[in-house]
């Protein structure tokens, strides 16, 4: 398969999803062809192709019944024929190692794995039920690291939306309820750090990866739909919100809904100034007590 050239940040990181997801959550067909950038885009394996692929996935679990043939077709060979991870062959332009692209790239495989089970995926030569058994490991080691360590893309304002986005759609989708669960426990966590951060409906706290432009205009941050949507900040219709963006899934999520108590201190003004702690990652010392036959090295 050839791979284009790398088409630059701005095009990367817009055009996520697509405005008919909304259309397609009420029962209403759309014009498929909005599906086609995203289809092609996975199929070049550009960085980023895993936004656009777990949106795809969750339409073919969710809404296959108001997609025409060619569309469905089309959609099971780009998810059939992808790379899900540096160890399969193949040339590609994709980014898989941060935190973010971990669990997007393994909601994928695992998600893929179950629509398939018995296909074979043509780029790695296996079958579904193998790449849902490999990623569904992947997914539970980067759950219980979170749940134990916190997050290295801690705070983000762009990140956090590329992480809620895969879990809602393991909220929704997976077979295995454990994995259902504990994904439901970490986007707790995520909604409380955005509670506990935020201010007067912004949030844009310290964090481990940023930019620019989100940090200068909190307004325009990526999880801002999702602030909106989660809080209640403002009365935003669900038809004003921008489902071109990774958020959607959140928006349109069945199964996940923040815990009224995390709602509430979000809301909360309080009458004096609080000073809030948390903790992300590990100190030297904890490293050794974590790891003690990797730290004697």
């Amino acid at each position: 398969m050839a791979v284009q050239e790398d088409q630059g940040l701005e095009h990367k990181l817009t055009g996520k999803c697509f405005p008919g997801i909304l259309q397609l959550d009420k029962g209403q067909a759309i014009d498929e062809s909005q599906l086609s950038p995203l289809i092609d885009f996975v199929n070049q394996r550009h960085d980023c192709a895993d936004f656009r692929l777990i949106c795809l996935i969750k339409a073919y679990f969710a809404y296959s019944n108001l997609l025409s043939p060619q569309t469905l077709d089309s959609l099971k060979n780009c998810i059939l024929n992808f790379k899900y991870s540096m160890a399969e062959p193949g040339e590609d332009g994709m980014c898989y190692w941060s935190e973010n692209h971990q669990i997007l790239f393994a909601a994928c495989e695992y998600l893929a794995g179950h629509l398939f089970t018995n296909e074979l995926f043509t780029n790695s030569g296996q079958r579904g039920s193998k790449k849902a058994e490999r990623a569904a490991e992947l997914i539970a080691n980067w759950l219980e690291q979170r749940m134990l360590y916190g997050f290295s893309e801690w705070h983000s304002n762009t990140y956090y939306e590329e992480d809620i986005a895969p879990l809602c759609v393991l909220v929704d989708h997976a077979p295995d309820d454990a994995i259902r669960k504990r994904a439901s426990i970490i986007l707790d966590l995520l909604f409380l750090d955005m509670a506990l951060h935020s201010f007067q409906g912004t949030f844009c706290p310290a964090s481990g990866r940023c930019y620019q432009d989100q940090k200068i205009h909190p307004d325009r941050a990526d999880v801002a739909d999702i602030l909106t949507h989660a809080f209640g900040w403002q009365k935003t219709p669900k038809e004003n919100f921008d489902y071109s963006r990774l958020s959607a899934l959140f928006l349109i999520c069945k199964n996940y809904r923040v815990p009224r108590v995390i709602v509430e201190i979000a809301r909360h003004v309080p009458a004096n100034p609080l000073e809030i702690r948390d903790s992300m990652g590990l100190n030297l010392k904890e490293i050794y007590r974590e790891f003690p036959n990797d730290s004697k090295n």
